[in-house]
């Protein structure tokens, strides 16, 4: 698969060192070569006082599983002012 089947991004987390990236196949793909979309949440490593904790991440993958985290994001800021308006 060439580069521009895909469509990434990445966007920082408000917290130093959480980034969650997204990819996608892109829409002009052949829907039965489509991959499933993701997104990734990572941790970069820290050290402190002699501690060192490694990188950690976690993938969502696929439709079903996003459309979940959807919901759950949905229902954490249900009560949140709107920022946009």
């Amino acid at each position: 698969m060439s580069q521009n089947q895909f469509e990434m991004g990445a966007m920082c987390l408000n917290h130093m060192g959480l980034v969650a990236n997204w990819w996608r196949t892109s829409a002009s793909m052949d829907p039965r070569c489509r991959r499933q979309p993701q997104i990734t949440i990572f941790e970069a490593a820290t050290a402190d006082e002699h501690v060192y904790c490694p990188a950690t991440s976690v993938t969502i993958q696929g439709r079903g599983a996003l459309r979940a985290l959807r919901v759950v994001i949905d229902e954490a800021l249900r009560n949140e002012p709107d920022e946009e308006k």
